[in-house]
């Protein structure tokens, strides 16, 4: 069965952020394409759709648990932000703007979408495999995808967040502090006008 491996290095277009995913479990992973707007606006807000989105829209994503996600170096250059002042917290690298991750709004439930444009491994689905599950594709039927979350991801990426709670996965995140849970950079939130200004409609 195939595993995450440490080969797959991660880092930003600029170069000043790098990191890598550390092995793990091929069943803890999920591979998906998301095609909600959310995911649209957040790349759009930062211009960079062309690196991130493909050409129905959907961000390649990689779930996993942020324990698995080292950062080496231009830790300092990684900020946040929210849509709003509730949801997931998303992720980038301010020195040029690529797209990190997403992750829950409070580091004490572990889980991190690791988006693709942040990947620099070459051929990362020979290691983790391809996509698995298109997820909201009906916003692009183009897409041939599913028109929501499927059951099926829902309740793997439950079981995931729990089985990496109780191993602690928690305390041992780039994002959030381990002790407090709270996020390592101030989460900007978007006011209405960024976030129509950036809405895919």
């Amino acid at each position: 069965m195939a595993t995450l491996s440490s080969e797959i290095t991660l880092g930003c277009q600029c170069g000043k952020v790098t990191g890598n995913m550390q092995r793990e479990p091929a069943a803890s992973i999920n591979h998906i394409s998301c095609y909600c707007k959310d995911c649209q606006t957040f790349s759009r807000h930062l211009d960079a759709d062309a690196i991130t989105l493909d050409e129905h829209g959907g961000t390649a994503i990689i779930q996993t648990s942020p324990a698995t996600v080292k950062i080496h170096s231009g830790s300092e250059h990684i900020k946040c932000l929210r849509l709003g002042p509730k949801g997931i917290t998303r992720w980038y690298a301010e020195c040029c703007n690529t797209p990190i991750a997403n992750t829950m709004s409070s580091g004490k439930m572990p889980f991190s979408g690791v988006i693709r444009s942040f990947v620099k491994t070459d051929h990362v689905e020979q290691i983790i495999g391809p996509i698995k599950y298109r997820v909201f594709a009906s916003l692009s039927p183009q897409a041939n995808g599913h028109n929501k979350a499927p059951i099926g991801l829902m309740a793997k990426i439950v079981s995931n967040m729990l089985w990496w709670k109780l191993r602690g996965d928690h305390r041992n995140s780039p994002f959030f502090n381990g002790v407090t849970g709270k996020p390592v950079s101030e989460p900007k939130i978007l006011s209405l006008a960024e976030r129509k200004a950036a809405s895919p409609s």
